[in-house]
C-alpha cells in the first residue's frame, strides 16, 4: 500500500490535535483513500519532552527544522504553529 509521509511544524493544541486524529483515524483514512498516513517527523522547541508521546512508530521530533524542510522522503509539510 502506498503511504504519503508528512512532516509537522508545531506541535502544540492544534498540531497534537491534528497527529491524534491523523492516528486515531489512520484505518479508516487508509480504507477511504488506498493511502496510508505517516507522520515521520515534527519540529518542536524540546524534542526531549516527547520523548514517550510517540504514537505513530514512525515518528521522530526535532529541533532542526531544516531535518522536515530538506527531507527529500517527506511528501507533505503541515505547519500547525
Amino acid at each position: 500500500m502506498k503511504s504519503v509521509k508528512v512532516g509537522f511544524l508545531g506541535f502544540g493544541t492544534v498540531g497534537k490535535g491534528a497527529y491524534e486524529l491523523l492516528h486515531r483515524n489512520g484505518e479508516l483514512i487508509q480504507n477511504r483513500i488506498g493511502v496510508e498516513v505517516e507522520v515521520t517527523k515534527v519540529f518542536v522547541r524540546k524534542p526531549e519532552n516527547y520523548e514517550n508521546y510517540r504514537k505513530m512508530e514512525t515518528t521522530t521530533f526535532t529541533s532542526r527544522i531544516e531535518d522536515i524542510l530538506e527531507d527529500p522522503s517527506i511528501d507533505m509539510v503541515v505547519e500547525v504553529m
